[in-house]
């Protein structure tokens, strides 16, 4: 696979030396782990905050870091002590504040949601808080604009997952009392906020594979209108590995990321009219690269190729967030870190980031408010430990970034 898609980006360049879809953009090593997660991030105009599991001779602990215009921080241990602890996003607090979620296990040896909240500078000013009170094994994050937040997670017994919904303010603190519950036979919870400031809630039904969508109030962390938007079947022996709902102008897309029995890593998505009741069936992600013709992505990305659905399969999908004309993607091609950008529901442009990146796990993919794409991601390295990297055309214009980027 990976040579049809080198030789499609040379035909596409012809006699080049750098052809337009393999813009290299700066990236650097923010830390090691041994993880196959990319690390947290939070990316804004006014900097990178990112987090992970790290471990050495003193055992398991909570890893953060950031790169700022005016610095970059040495990799800070955060006083959180962990058992377990995996799963880890990053959303924004009060003022410059910054909420670090994640699951790890309690004293009896069960996942709960626990949340914290660090300083701009990594200092922690609260946590660890536990959020569920049950057991949660995954979780999805609605951030509002205030700093505080819904978290929904999936947990209870395994055979019977719930969504619960868990409010958190600006300082950290979740509501007391029962958290509500949202739905049962319920997996896989992914957010949406749509124009307006709205928001939906996707989630994967296990007993018979139906993807629901419904409205979600705010205010009252309640659900209304429940549909079904599409069904994902799993073999047996598949894995589903992520369940990510994202938007355009006009379209919502679904991304499942999928593990088959035999190893193979595979993305089917769907899409879908936003207010429609019913979206595509499920299908494989692939694409065809279409030489000598650009794409215009509308993001500081640099050049991209045209593309079209086509057999050049992809993987490990992570979508990025927000209101576009068009919706951008990071994904796998082959070893190579890339994007694709969707247009009206289909690929339609495409552009490799990073070559023989060789992922072991999905990238964190965001974008900040000047249009500036960000790639986070786990890349394994001769030590046995994975190399954390970050790389953004962003990291260019930050003086300390770029010194530092000489050291990679």
């Amino acid at each position: 696979m990976r040579w049809m898609l080198r030789a499609l980006l040379a035909l596409a360049a012809g006699c080049a030396a750098a052809p337009p879809s393999t813009t290299a953009w700066p990236a650097l090593t923010v830390g090691q782990a041994e993880q196959s997660a990319a690390p947290a991030m939070w990316a804004g105009v006014d900097g990178l905050m990112l987090a992970w599991v790290g471990a050495d001779e003193t055992g398991v602990h909570q890893d953060a870091r950031a790169i700022t215009p005016g610095g970059v921080t040495a990799v800070v241990v955060l006083p959180l002590p962990p058992a377990r602890p995996y799963g880890q996003q990053l959303a924004p607090a009060a003022g410059s504040d910054r909420h670090l979620l994640w699951l790890d296990a309690d004293e009896e040896g069960q996942n709960r949601l626990y949340g914290a909240v660090i300083t701009a500078d990594l200092a922690l000013k609260r946590g660890p808080t536990p959020v569920s009170a049950e057991a949660a094994r995954r979780y999805a994050v609605l951030s509002n604009d205030n700093g505080s937040l819904w978290v929904v997670s999936s947990g209870g017994l395994p055979a019977e997952p719930r969504l619960r919904a868990h409010y958190i303010d600006p300082a950290g603190r979740p509501r007391q009392g029962n958290p509500a519950s949202l739905a049962a036979d319920a997996d896989w919870p992914s957010f949406v906020r749509r124009d307006g400031g709205a928001a939906d809630l996707f989630w994967w039904q296990p007993s018979d594979g139906t993807i629901k969508r419904a409205s979600f109030d705010a205010e009252s962390g309640t659900l209304s209108s429940p549909v079904p938007v599409t069904t994902l079947h799993l073999a047996p022996g598949d894995r589903l590995e992520t369940l990510s709902a994202a938007h355009d102008r006009t379209r919502g897309y679904l991304f499942a990321n999928l593990t088959r029995a035999d190893g193979e890593r595979e993305t089917w998505f769907s899409s879908g009219q936003a207010g429609a009741a019913a979206w595509e069936d499920m299908r494989r992600l692939g694409i065809e690269v279409q030489a000598g013709r650009t794409f215009e992505a509308g993001f500081n990305a640099g050049d991209a190729l045209a593309a079209g659905p086509g057999e050049l399969w992809l993987s490990l999908a992570a979508p990025a967030q927000g209101d576009f004309e068009r919706l951008p993607a990071a994904a796998l091609a082959g070893d190579d870190l890339s994007i694709v950008y969707f247009e009206d529901g289909q690929p339609a442009g495409f552009q490799v980031i990073v070559p023989d990146a060789g992922l072991i796990g999905p990238p964190a993919f965001q974008t900040d408010g000047e249009r500036f794409l960000y790639l986070a991601w786990a890349q394994p390295a001769r030590s046995g430990n994975a190399a954390l990297r970050v790389a953004s055309l962003r990291l260019a214009a930050w003086p300390p970034a770029e010194r530092l980027l000489h050291e990679n």
